[in-house]
């Protein structure tokens, strides 16, 4: 697979994961942008990938869900499903 397919799968896959333990958690995407210390617009344009996330947004969001990249950018649904 090119790698710019393989990033494309890893960061929508990031992306779907985000979003499913941003709402597990119930968390607005205004309390996350807060988190991350950022704007609200500012995250929204990121979590729908408009924007990319930077190494320390991703830091604080694995370590804010206690969840790791790796198991993020495979998809966290998939995970859950096996549980």
């Amino acid at each position: 697979m090119p790698q710019n397919e393989s990033s494309d799968e890893n960061t929508d896959n990031f992306l779907m994961s985000l979003k499913s333990l941003r709402k597990i958690n119930n968390f607005s995407q205004k309390e996350m942008a807060e988190k991350l210390y950022m704007s609200e617009s500012s995250y929204c344009r990121k979590e729908n990938g408009k924007l990319q996330f930077t190494r320390t947004d991703i830091e604080i969001i694995t370590a804010l869900f206690e969840c790791p990249y790796h198991i993020m950018v495979k998809g966290i649904n998939k995970f859950l499903n096996y549980q």
